[in-house]
């Protein structure tokens, strides 16, 4: 398979309409998969951009009926049967196909079946959060980013649960496979890629700032649980992201926010000191304030 091919299927898949089905499209991504890309020159980074670039031609062709799916062929190709799949072999090009397919939802049509999918890419996306190849865990973190900037902001509040779950999931079968007891500390590798904790922070803060009380719980938790897994140094650039509207949120009225979520804030404020404190020198007026706050909170739970 050549490149020139892959533009010439991705120009027909164009031109197709409704005959481009979703098992059509999938096997015009297998062939483009195949192409010859693994000489390690400038050529050859000019090729995979460009077999991307026809991928994405191809995956935004395949009309809404298919779209349901095509995210068969996905978890197909993402997760073959067959343990030694030729498939296997290109892993990472298949996960930003599902990054790809993501950002193909534009519409206001549909909008709860469209969650659904978005809601089940992130899922099977965040199960490669621990594998040891780095051009997988390159491919993941494009793909979850283009997942949660397909979402409008409403609807990345409605997948909080969804993270928080699948995180505590992923955390916990990472530590089972390095021999760790449950509260000992590590490190998640795609969340110490550069950009890795970008989009899940920003859902996070979503979900702390316009959520219901249970979402707003749990976007705090999510965030310690980040803070948690993320080395001093891929923490560093995300603190003052992280932490002012912690602050913020805490620092309202206090009968408007409940106890679970103050908890869930200073938790988190807690994490944060603990291993980012270099990068929180701006906001210690704020955080003495803080906690002196949460020192005169009616509630012993928010107190201790």
């Amino acid at each position: 398979m050549t490149i020139f091919c892959s533009r010439a299927l991705a120009s027909l898949a164009q031109v197709s309409g409704a005959a481009l089905t979703a098992e059509k499209a999938g096997k015009m991504l297998d062939a483009m998969a195949r192409t010859d890309f693994s000489v390690a020159d400038e050529s050859s980074e000019g090729t995979l951009s460009e077999l991307l670039q026809c991928a994405e031609r191809v995956i935004r062709s395949i009309g809404d009926d298919d779209k349901a799916e095509f995210m068969v062929y996905l978890k197909e190709s993402i997760h073959p049967e067959e343990e030694n799949s030729p498939k296997s072999k290109h892993l990472s090009l298949y996960i930003r196909y599902a990054g790809m397919h993501a950002s193909t939802f534009d519409s206001d049509e549909d909008e709860l079946e469209e969650l659904g999918i978005q809601t089940e890419l992130v899922e099977m996306l965040m199960e490669f959060y621990c594998h040891s190849d780095s051009e997988v865990l390159g491919a993941v973190v494009e793909a979850i980013d283009k997942v949660i900037k397909s979402l409008k902001k409403e609807a990345q509040v409605c997948i909080v649960p969804c993270l928080h779950k699948t995180l505590n999931k992923v955390v916990a079968s990472y530590k089972e496979r390095l021999g760790l007891q449950r509260h000992d500390e590590v490190a998640v590798p795609a969340i110490c890629e550069a950009k890795g904790i970008a989009p899940l922070m920003a859902t996070y803060i979503q979900g702390l700032l316009t959520g219901t009380p249970e979402a707003r719980v749990l976007s705090g938790l999510c965030r310690e649980r980040i803070v948690s897994i993320a080395t001093p140094e891929a923490l560093k650039p995300y603190v003052v992201q992280a932490t002012g509207p912690l602050i913020r949120s805490f620092a309202g009225p206090s009968h408007l926010i409940g106890t679970d979520v103050k908890i869930a804030i200073l938790s988190t404020l807690s994490a944060i000191l603990l291993k980012g404190a270099p990068s929180c020198k701006p906001f210690v007026p704020q955080l003495q304030t803080t906690f002196v706050k949460a020192l005169q909170d009616p509630s012993s739970a928010v107190r201790n």
